[in-house]
Protein backbone atom coordinates (compact mmCIF):
# COMPACT_ATOMS: atom_id res chain seq x y z
CA UNK A 1 0.00 0.00 0.00
CA UNK A 2 1.36 3.39 -1.02
CA UNK A 3 -0.15 6.83 -0.37
CA UNK A 4 0.54 9.04 -3.37
CA UNK A 5 -1.29 11.97 -1.75
CA UNK A 6 -3.73 12.46 1.16
CA UNK A 7 -6.59 11.36 -1.12
CA UNK A 8 -4.84 9.04 -3.57
CA UNK A 9 -3.43 5.58 -2.87
CA UNK A 10 -2.27 2.50 -4.74
CA UNK A 11 -2.45 -1.12 -3.59
CA UNK A 12 -0.59 -4.02 -5.22
CA UNK A 13 -1.49 -7.56 -4.18
CA UNK A 14 1.50 -9.75 -3.25
CA UNK A 15 2.39 -11.71 -6.38
CA UNK A 16 3.27 -14.89 -4.46
CA UNK A 17 -0.38 -15.24 -3.36
CA UNK A 18 -1.57 -15.07 -6.99
CA UNK A 19 0.33 -18.03 -8.48
CA UNK A 20 -1.93 -20.85 -9.69
CA UNK A 21 -1.81 -24.00 -11.80
CA UNK A 22 -4.23 -25.37 -14.39
CA UNK A 23 -3.87 -27.57 -17.45
CA UNK A 24 -4.58 -24.77 -19.93
CA UNK A 25 -1.83 -22.37 -18.82
CA UNK A 26 0.32 -24.49 -16.53
CA UNK A 27 1.66 -22.34 -13.73
CA UNK A 28 0.36 -18.80 -14.09
CA UNK A 29 1.05 -15.62 -12.20
CA UNK A 30 -1.40 -12.76 -11.64
CA UNK A 31 -0.60 -9.18 -10.69
CA UNK A 32 -3.50 -7.10 -9.38
CA UNK A 33 -3.28 -3.42 -8.48
CA UNK A 34 -5.78 -0.78 -7.37
CA UNK A 35 -5.41 2.96 -7.79
CA UNK A 36 -7.99 4.91 -5.74
CA UNK A 37 -8.72 8.62 -5.46
CA UNK A 38 -11.20 9.86 -2.83
CA UNK A 39 -12.94 13.13 -3.55
CA UNK A 40 -14.45 13.76 -0.12
CA UNK A 41 -13.90 11.48 2.87
CA UNK A 42 -15.28 7.99 2.08
CA UNK A 43 -18.39 9.06 0.17
CA UNK A 44 -17.07 9.49 -3.36
CA UNK A 45 -14.17 7.71 -5.03
CA UNK A 46 -12.67 6.90 -8.43
CA UNK A 47 -10.82 3.59 -8.88
CA UNK A 48 -8.80 1.87 -11.56
CA UNK A 49 -8.06 -1.84 -11.08
CA UNK A 50 -5.80 -3.52 -13.68
CA UNK A 51 -5.03 -7.26 -13.66
CA UNK A 52 -2.13 -8.85 -15.55
CA UNK A 53 -1.79 -12.61 -16.07
CA UNK A 54 0.82 -14.82 -17.73
CA UNK A 55 0.71 -18.59 -18.32
CA UNK A 56 4.12 -20.23 -18.49
CA UNK A 57 3.05 -23.31 -20.46
CA UNK A 58 0.62 -21.63 -22.85
CA UNK A 59 2.85 -18.53 -23.12
CA UNK A 60 -0.30 -16.41 -23.23
CA UNK A 61 -0.42 -12.95 -21.70
CA UNK A 62 -3.76 -11.55 -20.55
CA UNK A 63 -4.83 -8.16 -19.27
CA UNK A 64 -8.09 -6.71 -18.01
CA UNK A 65 -9.13 -3.66 -16.02
CA UNK A 66 -11.99 -1.86 -14.33
CA UNK A 67 -12.55 1.89 -14.11
CA UNK A 68 -15.23 2.71 -11.54
CA UNK A 69 -16.82 5.63 -9.74
CA UNK A 70 -18.67 5.24 -6.43
CA UNK A 71 -20.84 7.70 -4.52
CA UNK A 72 -22.23 6.77 -1.09
CA UNK A 73 -24.73 8.88 0.84
CA UNK A 74 -24.61 7.74 4.47
CA UNK A 75 -27.70 9.75 5.43
CA UNK A 76 -30.13 8.62 2.73
CA UNK A 77 -28.40 5.29 1.87
CA UNK A 78 -28.75 6.21 -1.82
CA UNK A 79 -25.57 4.86 -3.36
CA UNK A 80 -24.43 4.87 -6.98
CA UNK A 81 -21.74 2.78 -8.62
CA UNK A 82 -20.80 2.93 -12.30
CA UNK A 83 -17.99 1.05 -13.99
CA UNK A 84 -16.37 0.04 -17.26
CA UNK A 85 -14.72 -3.38 -17.52
CA UNK A 86 -12.68 -4.60 -20.45
CA UNK A 87 -9.73 -6.62 -21.63
CA UNK A 88 -8.67 -10.03 -22.89
CA UNK A 89 -8.78 -12.71 -20.20
CA UNK A 90 -9.74 -16.29 -19.34
CA UNK A 91 -13.01 -16.92 -17.54
CA UNK A 92 -14.83 -19.91 -16.06
CA UNK A 93 -17.91 -21.12 -17.95
CA UNK A 94 -19.89 -20.33 -14.80
CA UNK A 95 -19.45 -16.55 -14.30
CA UNK A 96 -20.07 -17.02 -10.55
CA UNK A 97 -16.66 -18.79 -10.49
CA UNK A 98 -17.49 -21.62 -8.04
CA UNK A 99 -13.99 -23.11 -8.38
CA UNK A 100 -11.33 -21.07 -6.58
CA UNK A 101 -7.98 -21.13 -8.43
CA UNK A 102 -6.09 -22.01 -5.23
CA UNK A 103 -8.33 -25.03 -4.62
CA UNK A 104 -8.06 -26.13 -8.25
CA UNK A 105 -4.27 -25.79 -8.07
CA UNK A 106 -4.12 -28.26 -5.17
CA UNK A 107 -6.62 -30.60 -6.85
CA UNK A 108 -4.68 -30.65 -10.13
CA UNK A 109 -1.22 -31.05 -8.61
CA UNK A 110 -2.07 -33.52 -5.83
CA UNK A 111 -4.96 -35.54 -7.29
CA UNK A 112 -4.63 -34.91 -11.05
CA UNK A 113 -8.17 -33.48 -11.17
CA UNK A 114 -8.49 -30.14 -12.96
CA UNK A 115 -12.04 -28.85 -12.44
CA UNK A 116 -11.34 -25.34 -13.74
CA UNK A 117 -12.97 -25.24 -17.18
CA UNK A 118 -12.28 -21.96 -18.96
CA UNK A 119 -12.54 -20.07 -22.22
CA UNK A 120 -10.90 -16.91 -23.54
CA UNK A 121 -12.86 -13.67 -23.72
CA UNK A 122 -12.02 -10.35 -25.38
CA UNK A 123 -14.66 -7.99 -24.01
CA UNK A 124 -15.94 -4.58 -22.99
CA UNK A 125 -18.60 -4.31 -20.30
CA UNK A 126 -20.15 -1.11 -18.93
CA UNK A 127 -22.45 -1.39 -15.94
CA UNK A 128 -24.03 0.45 -13.05
CA UNK A 129 -25.64 -0.21 -9.67
CA UNK A 130 -28.10 2.09 -7.93
CA UNK A 131 -29.25 1.64 -4.34
CA UNK A 132 -32.41 3.64 -3.73
CA UNK A 133 -32.38 2.43 -0.12
CA UNK A 134 -30.91 -0.57 1.76
CA UNK A 135 -34.12 -2.38 0.75
CA UNK A 136 -34.29 -1.55 -2.98
CA UNK A 137 -31.42 -1.97 -5.47
CA UNK A 138 -31.11 -2.04 -9.25
CA UNK A 139 -28.18 -2.99 -11.46
CA UNK A 140 -27.57 -3.49 -15.17
CA UNK A 141 -24.74 -4.51 -17.49
CA UNK A 142 -24.19 -4.62 -21.25
CA UNK A 143 -21.35 -6.80 -22.51
CA UNK A 144 -19.85 -7.34 -25.94
CA UNK A 145 -17.43 -10.27 -26.09
CA UNK A 146 -15.49 -12.33 -28.59
CA UNK A 147 -15.30 -15.80 -27.05
CA UNK A 148 -12.77 -18.49 -28.00
CA UNK A 149 -12.07 -22.04 -26.93
CA UNK A 150 -8.80 -22.79 -25.10
CA UNK A 151 -6.76 -26.01 -25.03
CA UNK A 152 -4.50 -27.82 -22.57
CA UNK A 153 -0.80 -27.00 -22.63
CA UNK A 154 0.29 -28.64 -19.35
CA UNK A 155 0.25 -32.25 -18.17
CA UNK A 156 2.14 -32.08 -14.89
CA UNK A 157 1.00 -33.44 -11.50
CA UNK A 158 2.76 -34.75 -8.43
CA UNK A 159 0.76 -37.97 -8.23
CA UNK A 160 -1.49 -40.28 -10.32
CA UNK A 161 0.44 -39.49 -13.50
CA UNK A 162 0.17 -43.07 -14.79
CA UNK A 163 -3.40 -43.80 -13.68
CA UNK A 164 -5.37 -40.64 -14.50
CA UNK A 165 -5.74 -38.43 -17.55
CA UNK A 166 -6.48 -34.72 -17.51
CA UNK A 167 -9.69 -33.85 -19.37
CA UNK A 168 -9.97 -31.02 -21.95
CA UNK A 169 -11.05 -27.57 -20.80
CA UNK A 170 -14.65 -28.35 -21.74
CA UNK A 171 -17.34 -29.15 -19.15
CA UNK A 172 -19.40 -32.34 -19.35
CA UNK A 173 -23.15 -31.76 -19.48
CA UNK A 174 -26.22 -34.01 -19.66
CA UNK A 175 -28.19 -31.77 -22.06
CA UNK A 176 -25.35 -30.76 -24.38
CA UNK A 177 -23.05 -33.70 -25.17
CA UNK A 178 -20.49 -31.48 -26.94
CA UNK A 179 -19.82 -28.20 -25.13
CA UNK A 180 -17.18 -27.13 -27.63
CA UNK A 181 -17.80 -24.00 -29.68
CA UNK A 182 -16.37 -21.93 -32.55
CA UNK A 183 -15.04 -18.44 -32.00
CA UNK A 184 -18.01 -16.07 -31.96
CA UNK A 185 -19.26 -12.69 -30.77
CA UNK A 186 -21.94 -12.16 -28.11
CA UNK A 187 -23.81 -9.03 -27.04
CA UNK A 188 -25.56 -9.62 -23.71
CA UNK A 189 -27.72 -7.35 -21.56
CA UNK A 190 -28.63 -8.16 -17.97
CA UNK A 191 -30.81 -6.32 -15.43
CA UNK A 192 -31.26 -7.17 -11.74
CA UNK A 193 -33.69 -5.90 -9.09
CA UNK A 194 -33.43 -6.61 -5.35
CA UNK A 195 -36.29 -5.64 -3.00
CA UNK A 196 -37.00 -6.16 0.71
CA UNK A 197 -40.59 -5.13 1.51
CA UNK A 198 -41.48 -3.44 4.81
CA UNK A 199 -37.93 -2.33 5.54
CA UNK A 200 -37.34 -0.82 8.97
CA UNK A 201 -34.51 0.91 10.81
CA UNK A 202 -33.27 1.15 14.36
CA UNK A 203 -31.50 4.21 15.72
CA UNK A 204 -28.24 3.76 17.61
CA UNK A 205 -26.23 6.77 18.80
CA UNK A 206 -28.20 8.95 16.40
CA UNK A 207 -27.38 6.70 13.44
CA UNK A 208 -29.99 4.82 11.40
CA UNK A 209 -29.19 1.12 10.95
CA UNK A 210 -31.31 -0.96 8.53
CA UNK A 211 -32.89 -4.14 9.90
CA UNK A 212 -32.34 -6.59 7.05
CA UNK A 213 -33.64 -9.67 8.89
CA UNK A 214 -37.21 -8.34 9.13
CA UNK A 215 -38.18 -9.44 5.63
CA UNK A 216 -36.84 -11.64 2.81
CA UNK A 217 -34.97 -10.27 -0.18
CA UNK A 218 -36.83 -10.79 -3.46
CA UNK A 219 -34.70 -10.95 -6.60
CA UNK A 220 -35.53 -10.58 -10.28
CA UNK A 221 -33.07 -11.09 -13.14
CA UNK A 222 -33.58 -10.65 -16.87
CA UNK A 223 -30.84 -11.66 -19.32
CA UNK A 224 -30.96 -11.18 -23.09
CA UNK A 225 -28.60 -12.35 -25.81
CA UNK A 226 -29.01 -9.72 -28.51
CA UNK A 227 -28.49 -11.00 -32.09
CA UNK A 228 -27.01 -9.28 -35.16
CA UNK A 229 -25.76 -6.09 -33.43
CA UNK A 230 -21.95 -5.77 -33.52
CA UNK A 231 -21.86 -9.19 -35.24
CA UNK A 232 -23.46 -10.87 -32.22
CA UNK A 233 -24.23 -14.56 -32.77
CA UNK A 234 -26.41 -15.17 -29.68
CA UNK A 235 -30.19 -14.99 -29.39
CA UNK A 236 -31.83 -15.97 -26.10
CA UNK A 237 -33.90 -14.63 -23.20
CA UNK A 238 -33.82 -15.73 -19.57
CA UNK A 239 -35.91 -14.67 -16.55
CA UNK A 240 -35.22 -15.69 -12.96
CA UNK A 241 -36.90 -15.08 -9.60
CA UNK A 242 -35.23 -15.62 -6.25
CA UNK A 243 -35.60 -15.24 -2.51
CA UNK A 244 -32.85 -14.85 0.11
CA UNK A 245 -33.55 -14.71 3.83
CA UNK A 246 -31.66 -15.19 7.05
CA UNK A 247 -33.34 -14.90 10.44
CA UNK A 248 -32.65 -15.77 14.05
CA UNK A 249 -34.96 -17.96 16.11
CA UNK A 250 -35.05 -19.31 19.64
CA UNK A 251 -31.88 -19.02 21.69
CA UNK A 252 -29.07 -18.30 19.22
CA UNK A 253 -30.62 -20.40 16.49
CA UNK A 254 -30.53 -19.30 12.86
CA UNK A 255 -32.25 -20.23 9.62
CA UNK A 256 -30.96 -19.24 6.18
CA UNK A 257 -32.46 -20.12 2.83
CA UNK A 258 -31.97 -19.28 -0.84
CA UNK A 259 -34.48 -20.15 -3.56
CA UNK A 260 -34.03 -19.67 -7.32
CA UNK A 261 -36.37 -20.45 -10.18
CA UNK A 262 -36.26 -19.46 -13.81
CA UNK A 263 -36.62 -20.39 -17.43
CA UNK A 264 -35.45 -19.46 -20.92
CA UNK A 265 -38.19 -17.77 -22.92
CA UNK A 266 -36.08 -18.15 -26.03
CA UNK A 267 -32.99 -20.29 -26.64
CA UNK A 268 -32.61 -19.95 -30.41
CA UNK A 269 -28.84 -19.47 -30.45
CA UNK A 270 -26.59 -19.79 -27.43
CA UNK A 271 -23.38 -21.44 -26.27
CA UNK A 272 -22.60 -23.37 -23.12
CA UNK A 273 -21.33 -20.37 -21.13
CA UNK A 274 -24.80 -18.83 -21.67
CA UNK A 275 -26.56 -21.72 -19.90
CA UNK A 276 -27.80 -21.46 -16.33
CA UNK A 277 -25.15 -23.00 -14.09
CA UNK A 278 -25.31 -24.09 -10.46
CA UNK A 279 -22.85 -23.82 -7.58
CA UNK A 280 -21.48 -27.36 -7.51
CA UNK A 281 -18.52 -28.76 -5.62
CA UNK A 282 -16.22 -31.74 -6.24
CA UNK A 283 -13.40 -30.85 -3.81
CA UNK A 284 -12.98 -31.42 -0.08
CA UNK A 285 -13.47 -27.72 0.70
CA UNK A 286 -17.02 -26.49 1.22
CA UNK A 287 -18.64 -23.32 -0.09
CA UNK A 288 -18.20 -20.03 1.74
CA UNK A 289 -22.00 -19.74 1.56
CA UNK A 290 -23.50 -22.54 3.67
CA UNK A 291 -26.98 -21.71 2.34
CA UNK A 292 -26.04 -21.14 -1.26
CA UNK A 293 -23.95 -23.99 -2.57
CA UNK A 294 -24.22 -27.70 -3.20
CA UNK A 295 -21.74 -30.02 -1.49
CA UNK A 296 -21.54 -32.97 -3.90
CA UNK A 297 -23.03 -31.75 -7.20
CA UNK A 298 -20.95 -31.85 -10.36
CA UNK A 299 -20.10 -28.31 -11.51
CA UNK A 300 -21.75 -28.49 -14.94
CA UNK A 301 -23.62 -31.81 -15.29
CA UNK A 302 -27.09 -30.26 -14.90
CA UNK A 303 -26.47 -26.81 -16.42
CA UNK A 304 -29.50 -26.01 -18.54
CA UNK A 305 -31.16 -23.72 -21.07
CA UNK A 306 -34.63 -24.85 -19.96
CA UNK A 307 -36.71 -24.32 -16.81
CA UNK A 308 -35.03 -24.91 -13.43
CA UNK A 309 -35.49 -24.57 -9.67
CA UNK A 310 -32.91 -24.75 -6.88
CA UNK A 311 -33.25 -24.37 -3.13
CA UNK A 312 -30.86 -24.28 -0.18
CA UNK A 313 -31.72 -24.25 3.54
CA UNK A 314 -29.30 -24.15 6.46
CA UNK A 315 -30.27 -24.46 10.15
CA UNK A 316 -27.96 -23.59 13.05
CA UNK A 317 -28.92 -24.87 16.51
CA UNK A 318 -27.69 -23.95 19.96
CA UNK A 319 -28.65 -27.42 21.20
CA UNK A 320 -29.13 -30.36 18.87
CA UNK A 321 -27.16 -33.60 19.44
CA UNK A 322 -23.66 -33.20 20.87
CA UNK A 323 -24.37 -29.62 21.94
CA UNK A 324 -26.73 -30.91 24.62
CA UNK A 325 -23.50 -31.76 26.47
CA UNK A 326 -22.43 -28.62 28.41
CA UNK A 327 -18.71 -29.40 27.97
CA UNK A 328 -19.18 -29.37 24.19
CA UNK A 329 -21.37 -26.28 24.19
CA UNK A 330 -18.89 -24.12 26.15
CA UNK A 331 -16.29 -24.66 23.42
CA UNK A 332 -18.47 -22.61 21.08
CA UNK A 333 -19.25 -25.54 18.78
CA UNK A 334 -22.64 -25.41 17.05
CA UNK A 335 -24.49 -27.99 15.02
CA UNK A 336 -26.06 -27.41 11.63
CA UNK A 337 -28.26 -29.38 9.28
CA UNK A 338 -28.77 -28.45 5.63
CA UNK A 339 -30.86 -29.45 2.64
CA UNK A 340 -30.14 -28.63 -1.02
CA UNK A 341 -32.40 -29.34 -3.99
CA UNK A 342 -32.17 -29.00 -7.78
CA UNK A 343 -34.56 -29.82 -10.60
CA UNK A 344 -34.38 -28.83 -14.25
CA UNK A 345 -36.62 -29.83 -17.15
CA UNK A 346 -34.21 -32.62 -18.06
CA UNK A 347 -32.61 -33.59 -14.74
CA UNK A 348 -33.70 -36.00 -12.03
CA UNK A 349 -34.80 -34.66 -8.65
CA UNK A 350 -31.39 -34.06 -7.09
CA UNK A 351 -31.10 -33.32 -3.39
CA UNK A 352 -28.56 -33.37 -0.59
CA UNK A 353 -28.97 -33.89 3.15
CA UNK A 354 -26.17 -32.90 5.49
CA UNK A 355 -24.98 -32.33 9.02
CA UNK A 356 -22.08 -30.20 10.24
CA UNK A 357 -20.13 -29.27 13.34
CA UNK A 358 -19.56 -25.53 13.19
CA UNK A 359 -17.00 -23.27 14.87
CA UNK A 360 -14.61 -26.17 15.57
CA UNK A 361 -11.45 -24.63 17.07
CA UNK A 362 -13.25 -21.32 16.42
CA UNK A 363 -12.41 -21.42 12.69
CA UNK A 364 -13.63 -24.64 11.01
CA UNK A 365 -16.88 -26.16 9.79
CA UNK A 366 -16.83 -29.97 9.34
CA UNK A 367 -19.60 -31.34 7.12
CA UNK A 368 -20.97 -34.72 6.09
CA UNK A 369 -23.42 -34.85 3.17
CA UNK A 370 -25.38 -37.46 1.24
CA UNK A 371 -26.87 -36.95 -2.22
CA UNK A 372 -29.86 -38.63 -3.88
CA UNK A 373 -31.35 -38.68 -7.39
CA UNK A 374 -35.06 -39.47 -7.70
CA UNK A 375 -34.96 -40.88 -4.18
CA UNK A 376 -32.07 -43.26 -4.86
CA UNK A 377 -28.78 -42.96 -2.98
CA UNK A 378 -26.01 -41.45 -5.10
CA UNK A 379 -23.02 -40.39 -3.02
CA UNK A 380 -21.64 -39.61 0.44
CA UNK A 381 -18.83 -37.19 1.20
CA UNK A 382 -17.07 -35.03 3.78
CA UNK A 383 -16.36 -31.33 3.38
CA UNK A 384 -14.33 -28.76 5.33
CA UNK A 385 -15.32 -25.08 5.43
CA UNK A 386 -14.85 -21.83 7.32
CA UNK A 387 -16.92 -21.32 10.46
CA UNK A 388 -20.10 -19.39 9.71
CA UNK A 389 -19.42 -16.91 12.52
CA UNK A 390 -16.28 -15.77 10.69
CA UNK A 391 -18.32 -15.28 7.53
CA UNK A 392 -20.90 -13.18 9.38
CA UNK A 393 -18.23 -11.06 11.03
CA UNK A 394 -16.43 -10.45 7.76
CA UNK A 395 -19.71 -9.47 6.12
CA UNK A 396 -20.40 -6.98 8.87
Amino acid sequence: HYNLSPKTSININPTFTQVYYNTVEGFNVNVIARLRHRYDSLRQSLEFTPTLRYGFSSRDFYIKGRLSHRFNNAKTFRNRFIYLDGGNFVEQFNPEEPIHPHINTLSALLFRRDYLKMYEKLYVKPGFEYQWSPFLKFSSTLEWARRSQVYNHADYSLFYHDSRLFSPSLPQNKELPDTGFPQHEALTWQANISYRPGGKYRVQNGRKIPLLENSPEFLFTYRKGIPDIFSSDVNYEQVQLGINHGLSFGVRGRLEYELRGGTFLNAKQMYFMDYQHFDGNRTILSSLRPAGGFRLLDYYAYSTNNAYFSGHTHFTFRKFLFTHIPEVRVTGIKENIFFNYLKTSNSPHYYELGYSLDNVFRVLRLEAATSFENGKYKEFGFRIGIATILRFNSAD
